[in-house]
C-alpha cells in the first residue's frame, strides 16, 4: 500500500518495518530541531490503516524504536492501550536492543529475531532463507531519471517469489536506492499509489 505497509487478509495483520519511533525526540535531545508532528503523522497513519482493514494485529519487522526510550515512548504505549488492536508483535532489529527492557502489557510481545508463522519467516535483515522471507532494514528507494535531468528518489518494495523487502514505515528515515537484481520487482510508491518500476 502507499502508505508503506502490507496486509495479511487471512491473519487480519497489518505488516510494517522500520518505524524507528523516538527518533524525532532523539534528535531534539541532541539540540535539531525536528517537528513532533513526524511522529504524530505516523500514529496517524497506523490508525488509519488499523481502521480501514480491520487489523486485530500488527507485525514491526525490526527497528521499532530508534534509540533509548524517550517520551514517545509513553505516547505510543498509551496509544496501543487504547487502540482496537489485539497484539502489536515486534521481530527485533538492530535498533531494538532497548525494547528487551521494557513492559508494555499484553499486547506488546517481541518474538525471537527470527519469527516463522504460516510458511512465512519474518526477520529485520535480508538474509538468504530457504522460506519465503518478509523484511525490512534496507529502507529500499529506487532512482529515477528523467530526459531533461530530472532526478527522483522514492521509497519501494522489492519483490521476488522469495523475498518481500518492505520500506521503511517511519516518515523520519532516509532511502537507501537498491540496484536492480535479475529477478526483483520494484514497486515505487507515491502518495497515493504503488507503481510497478520497469
Amino acid at each position: 500500500m502507499p502508505q508503506k505497509a502490507a496486509y495479511w487478509n487471512e491473519r487480519r495483520t497489518l505488516i510494517i518495518a522500520d518505524t524507528h519511533f523516538g527518533k524525532a525526540t532523539h534528535f531534539r535531545k541532541a539540540g535539531i530541531p525536528v517537528s513532533d508532528e513526524v511522529f504524530l503523522a505516523d500514529l496517524r497513519n497506523l490508525d488509519a490503516l488499523i481502521a480501514r482493514f480491520n487489523c486485530n494485529r500488527v507485525i514491526v519487522v525490526g527497528d521499532f524504536f530508534h534509540s533509548d526510550f524517550n517520551t514517545e515512548w509513553n505516547r505510543f504505549s498509551n496509544w496501543l492501550h487504547s487502540s482496537s488492536l489485539q497484539e502489536w508483535l515486534l521481530v527485533p532489529g538492530n535498533h531494538d536492543n532497548y525494547t528487551r527492557n521494557i513492559s508494555a502489557g499484553a499486547k506488546f510481545q517481541i518474538t525471537p529475531s527470527e519469527y516463522f508463522e504460516a510458511g512465512i519467516l519474518f526477520k529485520h535483515e535480508p538474509t538468504p532463507s530457504k522460506y519465503p522471507l518478509i523484511c525490512g532494514h534496507v529502507h529500499p528507494g529506487i532512482n529515477l531519471k528523467g530526459n531533461a535531468r530530472q532526478r527522483l528518489k522514492l521509497p519501494c518494495f522489492v519483490y521476488n517469489n522469495q523475498l518481500l523487502m518492505l520500506p521503511a514505515f517511519g516518515k523520519f528515515t532516509g532511502l537507501g536506492i537498491v540496484k536492480p537484481v535479475i529477478g526483483n520487482r520494484y514497486f515505487m510508491i507515491t502518495e497515493q499509489a504503488v507503481i510497478e518500476a520497469n
